[in-house]
């Protein structure tokens, strides 16, 4: 739900540059989660790296899945990989609370612009 509006999200001089990255790694043609990832190299940890700059995800990390901050640091720096049933759930669950993330933040920035804005017409 979220992951497909944030797809539509225009990219501009104004895009948080976390956005920016999400956008280029789900238009990175590798695997998201390869069990197996000495054969092949995925972007798991790219996408739970990411998923570290917003408190939301981290959240998500530590209640949801139930991993510890260790584990995270892991995942990020590719040291280790979850079980491949996991994984997969690990990453859908990730995609949509980072467009949720960021989609929170572009409506709250756009808010203050707006307000900002109306306010300094009044003027």
């Amino acid at each position: 739900m979220f992951l497909e509006k944030f797809q539509t999200l225009p990219i501009d001089n104004n895009t948080d540059y976390r956005a920016i990255k999400f956008k280029a790694w789900l238009k990175d043609p590798r695997s998201e989660f390869n069990a197996q990832a000495k054969k092949e190299k995925d972007k798991f940890a790219d996408l739970i790296s990411l998923g570290t700059e917003f408190a939301e995800v981290v959240s998500f990390f530590i209640g949801e899945v139930g991993i510890s901050t260790g584990t995270i640091v892991k995942w990020r720096s590719g040291q280790s990989k979850p079980s491949r049933y996991v994984g997969l759930h690990v990453v859908k669950e990730t995609k949509e609370a980072i467009a949720k993330a960021i989609l929170n933040d572009t409506e709250s920035c756009s808010g203050i612009r707006s307000y900002a804005g109306s306010n300094i017409r009044k003027l």
